[in-house]
């Protein structure tokens, strides 16, 4: 009998100490069950009383911590019915604690099943934790977003803890709709079509059907706008939506562009690419003829018209933007032989897939013979200081003379020039940081270098990155790495791992265009960037339009939040910076300051802004080896 109670005393002590911990590690064993054990192993030692007490006094103290808290808390049982609920949760759900204890999880969830949930559960157990975001139906109808943890104690018994997201949530949804859809007519615009074209492309090649593409172009809009106002126009164009929406297929994507042009994207046509074109052509035609109805705009009644260009696409073998050219493309010959009519591009309409075709052949040999040039944006702070640059890409062609990036980017990405031109302007950006550090009015610039999904994406990019810091004797923090947003959903966990390699090398990153892409509030907390960079869709349109005030301060509270720095692009006009600067925004890029300049000149407004004398520096342009473009990087040998 001795040894029993000997034991027990120890066993209740081990429990005990348990007891004891911080409130916060009752996340991981449930206090009743532990608290039942100890007094049970207390009763049978000789100690007795004056510890039974400590003990129910610390578990009723726990219990009414739990109680207090603000975040909810549950114990399950393995089936998922409520075992335990704290009044944090009742609030959140507007349940009276009994009535909560006659349910289960599944009673509340908005798409989970009874099964579902016993999967759930039995991964749980499996795992030991998991961590998630889901929704509950409150007990007067409306959703609430909860972020839940919940631990296993055993087969049979789970702890969850919880926490109200709903704002943050709603907070997202409505940047994503801002951001996605045209605030005029509601429909998906550009960034949204983009999106769902790349969709449409993967899914046409799994299931071979033949799709199209319809790019609608009002014929005389501007005369509208001219004779009856903005709003009568606008007006129309809300009309105009509706009419197309009344001639397509349900399923079918009608797009505002921009402006008075619309997109359509049409799936699932036919395995047949002449039955597809005809199908295509009369759904185009029924857009047609509903556009040309009578359109009464106040007192004032137009006869409206519309030309329309349709490209098909079968599978992923063009882009969503070559897709969108071949339309357009097809739209102007619409245009140009008589308006209001379909026009369906076909192979006689090569010309400009022609030129496309010299462009990759004559950017091939601007590689070698260096016609390639860097310019540099200023970038400036809140009282005009240059604080860096953005280096920028320029083709001088021979024949052409100057190439813009639009016009040769694109190529260089579909044909894959783009991975040795990139590793040619990191290299080029590193050269001219090591030189800067020899003057005190450049040393502390930095340089922001514009990183394509094929470079960043290549398995060695990391490694030949720090190889190159190596090579050249600059803070490394003075080198910025400029990603899209689309790039960094793209794989999320991968390119998380690197973006962590490359701030461990001291590197700064800026997500680049924010607003335009798909990147949740969640993702954006996991990924270790510096920066934001409003995108200057949004700049644009400051002045005019309110939305994107509130999507840009809405950017701008998001970076603060998460301690992130904001920069705007794109800024052409004092009033931009004005209203950019009065919602939080202090660091900027745009025409206004200096559109993208040479090297030499980039330098002339970095010492005249600091009082110097330029001359009296000497040379700040690299004077060593200057290697050609195809170098031994990982870029060229891909």
């Amino acid at each position: 009998m001795f040894v029993l109670t000997v034991g027990a005393v120890a066993f209740g002590c081990d429990m005990l100490s348990m007891l004891l911990l911080p409130i916060e590690s009752l996340q991981t064993e449930l206090w009743e069950a532990l608290a039942t054990a100890v007094i049970t192993s207390v009763a049978l030692s000789s100690v007795g009383l004056p510890l039974l007490a400590r003990i129910q006094r610390r578990a009723f103290d726990a219990e009414k911590a739990i109680d207090s808290t603000d975040d909810g808390y549950w114990v399950l049982d393995s089936l998922g019915n409520f075992l335990d609920v704290n009044d944090a949760y009742c609030r959140m759900m507007g349940y009276e604690r009994a009535r909560l204890m006659t349910l289960s999880i599944a009673d509340l969830e908005s798409v989970a099943t009874q099964a579902q949930i016993q999967q759930q559960i039995a991964r749980i157990v499996a795992k030991g934790q998991e961590r998630f975001e889901t929704r509950h139906r409150h007990y007067h109808g409306h959703w609430v977003d909860l972020e839940i943890t919940v631990t296993a104690i055993n087969a049979h018994r789970l702890v969850a803890f919880l926490r109200d997201i709903t704002r943050r949530k709603g907070s997202e949804r409505r940047i994503q709709e801002l951001a996605y859809f045209d605030s005029l007519t509601g429909l998906p615009n550009r960034h949204s079509l983009r999106d769902r074209i790349g969709q449409a492309l993967l899914r046409s090649e799994t299931t071979r059907y033949f799709g199209a593409l319809l790019f609608v172009d009002l014929d005389n809009f501007k005369l509208i706008n001219d004779t009856s106002g903005h709003a009568e126009g606008d007006r129309m164009l809300v009309e105009m939506a509706k009419r197309l929406g009344r001639s397509v297929r349900e399923g079918d994507t009608v797009a505002r562009m921009g402006g008075d042009e619309f997109v359509i994207l049409m799936e699932s046509l036919s395995h047949e690419p002449d039955m597809a074109g005809q199908l295509a052509w009369a759904i185009g035609e029924q857009c047609r003829l509903s556009l040309d109805e009578i359109f009464t705009l106040g007192d004032i009644e137009f006869r409206a018209s519309a030309s329309f260009g349709l490209a098909l696409f079968q599978g992923a073998g063009l882009s969503s933007g070559e897709l969108l050219k071949r339309a357009d493309t097809a739209m102007y010959q619409a245009k140009a032989t008589g308006r209001n009519r379909v026009v369906l591009f076909e192979q006689q309409m090569q010309q400009a897939l022609t030129l496309r075709a010299q462009m990759e052949a004559d950017l091939r040999r601007a590689l070698h013979e260096q016609q390639l040039q860097l310019y540099y944006q200023p970038q400036v702070d809140a009282r005009h200081r240059v604080t860096g640059a953005e280096v920028l890409l320029r083709w001088q062609h021979p024949e052409r003379g100057l190439v813009r990036p639009l016009d040769f980017i694109p190529i260089a990405e579909e044909s894959g020039l783009i991975l040795p031109i990139g590793a040619w302007v990191l290299e080029s950006a590193c050269r001219q940081l090591e030189v800067w550090q020899g003057h005190a009015a450049t040393r502390d610039l930095q340089l922001a270098v514009n990183v394509s999904v094929q470079q960043f994406s290549h398995p060695d990019f990391v490694e030949d990155l720090t190889a190159l810091l190596a090579r050249h004797r600059f803070s490394p923090d003075l080198l910025k790495l400029e990603l899209t947003e689309s790039l960094v959903i793209r794989q999320l966990e991968t390119v998380i791992a690197r973006m962590h390699a490359i701030r461990a090398l001291g590197v700064l990153l800026s997500m680049d265009d924010f607003g335009t892409g798909q990147a949740s509030l969640a993702s954006l907390r996991r990924i270790p960037i510096h920066q934001l960079k409003i995108d200057q869709a949004f700049v644009r349109e400051l002045s005019d339009q309110p939305q994107d005030v509130a999507i840009t301060a809405a950017i701008i509270t998001l970076g603060e939040t998460l301690g992130l720095e904001v920069i705007a692009e794109g800024v052409e006009t004092e009033a931009q910076r004005g209203i950019l600067e009065s919602i939080g925004c202090h660091r900027y890029q745009g025409y206004l300051f200096s559109p993208p300049v040479p090297l030499a000149q980039y330098q002339s407004l970095v010492f005249a802004a600091a009082g110097l004398d330029m001359e009296a520096a000497g040379t700040l342009e690299w004077v060593g080896r200057r290697d050609s473009y195809s170098g031994n990087t990982h870029a060229s040998q891909a």
